[in-house]
């Protein structure tokens, strides 16, 4: 009776914590950056003003709280900026706003400008590593404050999204569509689907509900979440055009320069009767510099072995993009040339960048290495250390409960403690002792020379000891549950 009451203090008390956790609501962090979206008008023109978008939003009934069915919380970013002032250490304070509020809230909203939000998106792809929350990033096209601005949709749907779905990645919303953030391109200027995904399909579309494509998102991580706050500033753009020369290619890769991406015509071509063009890119590749060949077309896709003009810059040393865009190739380059695992070894950037890491190309997928301890984040392992716990408790149960009762019982039924001598020995040494009969009702202290190991005895052994075996069980699970949560908080606080 002590067991059965312990148990159902146990599930009781999981239940209230579950149900606390449903009726909670979720809690959206929203990073303002600038943009147009919070754009008032100027002498100059429109440029961002502080607390200006708060302002407009406070005046709509689609932000008011009570009207949501969750919180969020603006942080503004100061200064606020025009997205076309963006710079690399912008993309580190995201990473470390999400870092120092990751465990608080349950989805993130980026506010940004269009003209590079492209890159900012597919540089947290990749900053943000084992994801396991939403993170949308929005903008728009028309400021708030004009009355036919697409911003109240634009950034409601993102709202929407972060605080009631968990998709685990970095992604834009934009004119109803949600796209993965390593695969969008801005293609108008003036269009309210500004971007698109080219051939990705849509990760979902928002009309009168949120339509989700889950077999076209990323899976959850097993691992810890992990943000990175480095990127390498040493990677340049080459846009290839007509004339190009190998003067103009050796002053863009320079030192201190140690990447490149290389628009190139088409599926990755270039001028190969150019020969002090190949030169310069050959030069530099011996140098160390790694150069990625990617396509210059919204659609591209880079094959070097397709024509001979691209076989040339294969022979040079270039690597393909295959389908990535400019701004996924270039930033997954500035990421990996900071990585500590990889930037000190060209060739092992090279190689990663030719593997699909966070869903940005349709090419072989990077399988990380498995961690020497995993057991903390692997359901599997969690089961299957329980189930190697229960089968020890129950031999030591077991032998404690023959040591104790041994004598009685085997006496009652008519069995005698006996030495294992002779043939026995071996076998005795190879099984939990005691066990009982297969009827259950015979304690055997020591292998009887009739009795033989079955399933029927070792059953017969869990069913005289189900209920410290069921207190057993549940309370290594209830430890493992633990060993397994104490490394996810302590990386959060740290």
């Amino acid at each position: 009776m002590r067991n059965c009451g312990f148990l159902l203090v146990s599930l009781l008390f999981v239940t209230v914590t579950l149900s606390a956790r449903d009726t909670k609501k979720r809690s959206v962090y929203v990073m303002y950056t600038g943009g147009t979206i919070g754009m008032n008008k100027t002498d100059s023109g429109y440029a961002p003003v502080s607390g200006f978008l708060q302002y407009l939003m406070s005046l709509s009934p689609s932000f008011a709280p009570d009207n949501l069915p969750f919180t969020y919380t603006i942080h503004e970013f100061s200064p606020l900026l025009d997205s076309s002032n963006m710079e690399p250490r912008n993309w580190l304070q995201l990473v470390e706003d999400i870092n120092a509020n990751y465990e608080k809230y349950d989805g993130f909203v980026i506010i940004h400008g269009t003209d590079t939000l492209a890159y900012t998106a597919s540089a947290l792809s990749f900053l943000l590593e084992n994801l396991n929350k939403t993170v949308v990033i929005t903008g728009s096209q028309i400021p708030m404050i004009e009355p036919y601005s697409d911003a109240n949709n634009n950034l409601l749907g993102a709202l929407m999204i972060a605080g009631q779905y968990d998709i685990p990645e970095v992604t834009v919303f934009f004119a109803d569509k949600l796209l993965r953030g390593n695969r969008v391109q801005k293609f108008s200027a003036w269009d309210w689907t500004a971007f698109d995904a080219g051939v990705y399909p849509l990760l979902a579309t928002w009309g009168g509900d949120l339509r989700l494509q889950s077999e076209h998102m990323l899976s959850f991580a097993k691992a810890p979440f992990r943000g990175y706050t480095a990127v390498s500033e040493q990677v340049v753009l080459v846009y290839l055009f007509p004339g190009i020369t190998g003067t103009y290619v050796r002053e863009a890769l320079a030192p201190p320069a140690k990447g490149a991406v290389l628009l190139a015509f088409g599926t990755g071509n270039g001028p190969d009767m150019n020969s002090d063009f190949l030169k310069a890119l050959k030069e530099a590749n011996d140098r160390g510099v790694v150069i990625v060949d990617a396509s210059q077309c919204f659609r591209g896709n880079v094959d070097l072995t397709h024509y001979a003009t691209a076989s040339a810059l294969k022979d040079a040393g270039l690597i393909g993009a295959f389908d990535m865009t400019p701004e996924a190739a270039f930033t997954k380059l500035t990421w990996l040339l900071a990585h500590p695992d990889y930037k000190s070894n060209a060739a092992l950037v090279k190689e990663r960048m030719m593997l699909n890491v966070r869903g940005e190309m349709s090419g072989p997928v990077y399988q990380p290495p498995v961690p020497p301890i995993a057991f903390p984040y692997l359901p599997v392992s969690l089961i299957g250390g329980t189930a190697a716990v229960a089968v020890s408790a129950l031999i030591l149960v077991s032998w404690c409960w023959g040591r104790r009762k041994g004598a009685s019982r085997s006496s009652a039924a008519g069995y005698e403690p006996i030495a294992p001598t002779g043939s026995h020995k071996a076998r005795m040494a190879t099984l939990p002792l005691p066990l009982y009969s297969p009827g259950g009702d015979q304690l055997l202290c020591f292998p009887h020379p009739s009795y033989r190991f079955s399933c029927r005895s070792l059953w017969a052994t869990v069913r005289v000891h189900r209920r410290s075996l069921a207190v057993g069980v549940l309370l290594v699970t209830v430890l493992l549950v633990i060993v397994a949560t104490l490394p996810r908080i302590l990386v959060a606080r740290n």
